[in-house]
């Protein structure tokens, strides 16, 4: 509590009495005492004191009730300054050049450099210093994000994707950036990728048929993904293959949606496009995207197809207009640009180290492609990947046959095309069996010495590593999914230019030694959509009798444990003896 003779001092002061007391009190509206007796110029002091000291009490109080704020800390608090800091004026040009440096050390106090102007040339005088800049958290439901899909695992793909969110970044764009990518993208190349993106797999992907979007329509289709990211309150789409070439930010000022148009055609330019998330939105677009509905055009016109589905979708829905990017926004470089061409072309001499000039305008490239270490990347990468497929698959083997690296998937199909070829049989090891075991679970068949079962007027067979042999549909792939209670049998099959997923569980007929099929599922650009049967076209599977003849001249080759020797295991690269 404050002291009363503090609250006196501050308030009875000769100055103090003097005011009051200049301040005659008005005959007819002064302050009354006992009925209407006015109070004389000495009365109406006393109580003017006594009013004022009560107010000083309180507020001496206050004061001291209030929670002391804390000194204000150092910036850069936790880091050993004064830093040393690099200063330099970006060379905007087209053909950019290295400008002036300067090196400084920067404290809270003022620094004084020296630098060149890039357009007149004359001296400049830049002074720095250390300062706290305020954080404000964003306001809820006011989260914005640049977006794009990174939908396969090739070299190509992976550089437009390092490009573009490093484009990103060196202008400064503040909001958040986010790549989807596929499960099939190398893990060396997430690493890097990690440092200009934040990183989300999609789990509904394809595992067979190595799908992968071409053309711009089939990109921009698989971007639309992005509407399930409902995190965001507005998402830019970016294809891959853009350039940022300044700030970005101020698109997200927008109205959803918004989209330029293609050279003043009227039809919607997919390149860059602005969208408010929606899993409403996405569910009507997956059904309908490449569907037989009628809301989606006609057949073999695909890249206006989705220009013009999306433009009425939008039209139709959501407020039932588009905002308009401005043609003269210059802020992003088209994916078709010759760059891209250049980098296709001599992909190949550019992981062995040659030099190649790059075209002119690709300065930016050049600067990526130079970065430490990342051609040393490109070409461990490009070691682990498939010679029949050029899929990436640490996880393959070295052929002994021809001394080259194939994935899982080729490498099986190999073995099934000997056994098909000279009849013999290609049995799994023992320790490949007892893996299998635990993979398949409740499904694996223990008095049998193949994992092999009748499917329509063929066969499938479960093998190590996700693999399935087919009869009919070549090599599949599988997986035990035990989200639900009841554990399924999911097997992925290639279907013409798609893929087919079949969901499995065991039968539930007296003795249950039976697959029955659940439900069936074909890909789309957009992911797996569920097919309308009836229950007479579902698939039912029994086990097959196993063969024993076991031979072959490729299980000499060490392809077979119960031939020749151990096979190779899974990433294991073996000399080939001439």
């Amino acid at each position: 509590m404050p002291g009363l003779t503090d609250v006196v001092e501050a308030v009875v002061t000769e100055d103090t009495l003097r005011a009051i007391l200049a301040q005659r009190p008005n005959r007819q509206h002064g302050p009354k005492l006992d009925g209407d007796v006015r109070l004389k110029p000495l009365a109406y002091a006393v109580e003017e004191l006594k009013t004022r000291l009560r107010e000083e009490f309180v507020a001496q109080s206050c004061e001291m009730d209030a929670p002391v704020s804390e000194a204000p800390r150092a910036p850069y608090e936790g880091l050993k300054w004064p830093l040393s800091v690099a200063l330099q004026f970006r060379d905007n040009h087209e053909d950019a050049l290295p400008s002036r440096r300067a090196q400084v050390m920067l404290d809270t106090s003022p620094t004084l450099s020296r630098l060149t102007c890039l357009h007149c040339r004359r001296p400049v005088e830049v002074s720095a210093q250390l300062v706290r800049c305020p954080t404000q958290d964003p306001p809820a439901g006011d989260r914005h994000a640049y977006l794009s899909v990174l939908p396969d695992g090739g070299q190509f793909s992976f550089l437009q994707a390092l490009l573009l969110g490093r484009s990103l970044t060196e202008f400064g764009c503040c909001k958040e950036r986010l790549l989807l990518h596929s499960p099939e993208v190398p893990e060396m190349y997430l690493s890097s990728l990690a440092e200009c993106w934040s990183l989300k797999t999609i789990r509904d992907w394809t595992r067979v048929t190595n799908w992968s979007p071409r053309g711009k329509a089939g990109k921009a289709a698989v971007r639309l993904i992005g509407l399930q990211q409902t995190q965001f309150d507005k998402v830019l789409l970016l294809e891959l293959g853009c350039v940022a070439q300044q700030n970005l930010d101020e698109l997200f000022e927008l109205e959803c949606p918004a989209g330029r148009q293609r050279n003043g055609e009227g039809t919607l330019d997919t390149t860059m496009l602005l969208l408010r998330p929606s899993v409403d939105a996405f569910r009507r677009m997956a059904e309908e995207v490449g569907s037989e509905m009628a809301v989606w055009p006609r057949r073999g016109t695909f890249p206006l197809s989705l220009e013009d589905y999306l433009l009425k979708f939008y039209n139709v829905f959501f407020g039932g207009r588009w905002s308009e990017i401005p043609s003269d926004f210059a802020g992003v470089t088209s994916p078709k640009q010759r760059i891209w061409c250049w980098l296709e072309q001599n992909s190949t001499m550019l992981l062995s180290g040659e030099d190649v000039e790059p075209p002119e305008g690709a300065a930016v490239l050049s600067s990526i492609l130079a970065a430490p270490g990342l051609l040393d990347l490109l070409s461990t990468v490009q070691r682990d990947r498939c010679a029949d497929c050029d899929g990436y698959d640490e996880a393959g083997i070295q052929d002994p046959v021809d001394d080259v690296w194939r994935c899982r998937w080729c490498w099986e199909a190999k073995l099934m095309e000997d056994e098909r070829q000279e009849q013999v049989v290609q049995p799994l090891s023992v320790s490949g069996m007892e893996q299998l075991s635990k993979d398949l679970g409740p499904f694996f068949l223990h008095q049998a010495v193949r994992q092999r079962w009748t499917w329509e007027s063929g066969w499938i067979e479960f093998r190590q590593g996700g693999v399935l042999w087919t009869k009919n549909f070549g090599i599949g792939s599988w997986h035990v999914a035990t989200a639900h209670s009841n554990p399924s049998l999911v097997v992925y099959l290639a279907s013409f230019d798609s893929e087919v997923r079949h969901w499995l569980r065991m039968s539930g007929d007296v003795g249950g030694e039976g697959l029955d099929e659940c439900w069936r599922e074909i890909f789309r650009p957009l992911g797996f959509k569920r097919q309308a049967m009836g229950q007479e076209r579902f698939i039912k599977c029994w086990p097959c009798r196993d063969t024993a003849k076991v031979s072959g001249s490729r299980n000499r080759l060490g392809r077979c444990e119960l031939a020749d020797g151990p096979r190779p295991s899974a990433g294991e690269r073996i000399p080939v003896k001439s």
